[in-house]
């Protein structure tokens, strides 16, 4: 028997509206103080404006924990948070507290969550800070100081993400009350408002594996750019090194099969969960095999149409300010500094800074970002599989090869037009 809603009285409705207003002006204070510590970590000012800011949020007493953010936004109607939505953002919240690493010292056991209540307590947020019995371990090994003050504003800004994501669905539910045709918000990379708003975005392609992790919810791409974006997508997952990749590490399509990938007489194929079969390649690649312990090692050799290597540094932009956009928020990407990105992802300008890479790299199993702020420049790593892409979301400084980026291996994937 399906269980009707609960009544939500209107003194319940009202504190709920009280929590949300609350979250609301605090989370707009983390963010500054977030911004902040990204542009200066090592200074000690952004340190503590970034703890004090983010305490209301991560207390466990506070009124406006995120767990208790996120319960208010799914019993709230008729614009509720959906369940499929929040049971990913609870997860990612408990991932988060855990950490990837729980220590184990003098007897007790360290979370993510447990060192920063400790740090707090104990150090930040304390008139005299004092070293409980149960902490001396932290003044006789330094490694361990530093690593657990690492995790300590680590927790911060991984939470400030989650915080991020809690905000950008309250706007996005709560516009769909005031008008159902007409989004408040700009579409994030043509600036527009006219929508429709139908479709979530994958920041890394969905080919490459990504399922359901990283995941722009509705609202923040229009339907027309999405489907600008998703010919990006498939012309990266068509760059040869990078279908290559693909077909060594997805285990399966959307359709379900076993990728491949064939170029003219070349073909390679997963055969099963832990299987390739590849046939003597006569076109886009040139190999190399030698045995090694328990099978063989090959190195393969690529080369690209210039037209084609545009269109893949398209795709990495859209990668970069997606991703960007996921761990920052709407109102970060939506900078006028970002724009020479937006108009290069969209066909509409040139390419705002020169895409780099590396000339040799092993394969992994995993894709990645990572992105610094540097002024007003917003540098990005990409890894797909083991390629590495570097590229600046905006137009300044320019970026060029550097000897020492010669020295690591680093070389130009695509500059532009010279």
């Amino acid at each position: 028997m399906r269980q009707q809603p609960r009544t939500i009285t209107k003194e319940a409705r009202a504190r709920d509206k009280r929590t949300i207003d609350t979250f609301i002006r605090r989370y707009r204070h983390a963010k500054n103080a977030t911004s902040a510590f990204h542009a200066n970590a090592s200074d000690l000012k952004a340190q503590l404006r970034l703890a004090t800011a983010t305490r209301p949020l991560l207390r466990e007493d506070s009124d406006t924990t995120l767990e208790r953010v996120l319960k208010v936004l799914r019993r709230q109607r008729p614009f509720r948070l959906d369940d499929r939505t929040a049971q990913r953002l609870l997860a990612f919240i408990d991932h988060i507290k855990l950490g990837k690493l729980v220590l184990a010292l003098d007897g007790r056991s360290f979370t993510s969550e447990q060192i920063y209540e400790q740090l707090a307590t104990h150090y930040v947020f304390t008139g005299t800070p004092r070293t409980p019995v149960h902490l001396e371990f932290l003044d006789r090994n330094e490694a361990l100081h530093d690593h657990f003050w690492t995790r300590f504003y680590s927790y911060q800004v991984d939470m400030m993400v989650v915080a991020s994501r809690l905000f950008d669905v309250y706007q996005i539910t709560h516009r769909i009350v005031l008008d159902p045709t007409t989004w408040v918000e700009p579409c994030i990379f043509c600036k527009k408002r006219a929508g429709p708003f139908t479709s979530e975005e994958h920041t890394f392609p969905e080919a490459l594996g990504n399922t359901n992790e990283l995941l722009l919810p509705e609202g923040f791409v229009c339907d027309p750019c999405n489907n600008v974006l998703s010919r990006l997508d498939q012309k990266l997952v068509e760059f040869a090194p990078i279908s290559y990749l693909r077909v060594m590490n997805v285990p399966l399509t959307k359709k379900g099969k076993f990728p491949h990938l064939q170029i003219g007489d070349f073909r390679v194929e997963r055969t099963g969960p832990a299987s390739l079969l590849m046939n003597d390649p006569k076109a886009a690649f040139t190999t190399e095999a030698k045995p090694v312990r328990g099978g063989v090692s090959w190195t393969v050799t690529l080369k690209g149409k210039r037209s084609q290597l545009l269109d893949v540094a398209r795709g990495l932009y859209k990668i970069a300010l997606g991703s960007v956009a996921m761990t920052e928020g709407r109102e970060f990407v939506l900078n006028e500094r970002f724009d020479a990105a937006r108009t290069f992802i969209l066909f509409q300008g040139p390419l705002p800074n020169p895409v780099f890479t590396v000339a040799e790299t092993k394969p992994v199993n995993y894709c990645r970002l990572r992105h610094q702020i540097r002024g007003r420049s917003q540098c990005v790593l990409i890894e797909i599989f083991g390629t590495k892409w570097f590229l600046n979301l905006t137009t300044e400084p320019k970026l060029s090869l550097t000897p020492e980026m010669q020295d690591a291996g680093i070389i130009e994937f695509y500059v532009g037009d010279q």
